[in-house]
């Protein structure tokens, strides 16, 4: 087997390549995410919806998750539908997994993007639409 030689450059001595060593940095760093989850049931036919909000601490806005379970899934199944989205979520780097997000079969998933524009009036006038579809 031949041996490698291993070069060490220090960081400030590489030309155009800051940008990724400050990149390659950040990634290895944990950083808190904060979930904020509400049940929600709506008085016309008493349909429960579920809202998962995610805030990560650099403020990068991820969408949020408008879960509407079918009348058919136990609210355990539910429940584990929503560990799996998490789970998936930490798994992508704070970021929604497709594979599961079409994997949850017996609940309407639906994601409600965040605008830099909206002012908390947009906001809630947008969320409270998806409550009346």
């Amino acid at each position: 087997m031949k041996k490698r030689k291993v070069i060490r450059i220090p960081v400030n001595e590489v030309m155009g390549g800051e940008l990724f060593f400050r990149i390659v940095e950040f990634s290895k760093k944990p950083f808190l995410v904060s979930v904020k989850m509400s049940v929600i049931r709506v008085p016309p036919g008493n349909s429960t919806f579920y809202v998962v909000e995610v805030a990560r601490p650099d403020k990068w806005s991820i969408s949020t998750l408008i879960l509407r379970p079918s009348d058919q899934i136990t609210f355990r199944a539910v429940e584990q539908n929503i560990k799996q989205l998490l789970d998936g979520l930490i798994r992508k780097g704070v970021h929604w997994d497709q594979n599961i997000l079409s994997q949850c079969s017996k609940m309407n998933i639906e994601k409600l993007k965040h605008y830099q524009s909206d002012t908390i009036y947009d906001w809630v006038f947008r969320i409270a639409g998806k409550f009346k579809s």
